[in-house]
């Protein structure tokens, strides 16, 4: 059985690659939006900064598991409590 990795909300790249990796993730989902004309409006600056923190999170998140068990993934829940890694099977 493979171990998937608990996603991390609060993850963000601290390496110059991962951030590298994360901008050009950011720049390819940005190009995504323009060619398939999928929003009416830009986003504020408050909600594109958020935005950005997301795609960074998740990428970072991906990134982490894919180095610690190229097998793995990352696991999300939808339940609003905490999981512990001692609590996980």
């Amino acid at each position: 059985m493979t171990k998937h990795k608990p996603f991390d909300q609060n993850l963000q790249p601290l390496t110059f690659f991962a951030t590298k990796a994360c901008q050009e993730v950011l720049l390819q989902l940005g190009n995504y939006e323009k060619y398939h004309v999928v929003r009416k409006r830009r986003r504020k600056m408050v909600d594109q900064a958020i935005f950005e923190q997301t795609v960074y999170c998740i990428v970072s998140n991906l990134i982490l598991s894919r180095m610690d068990n190229p097998e793995g993934g990352v696991r999300i829940t939808r339940s609003h409590t905490k999981h512990y890694p001692s609590m996980m099977l």
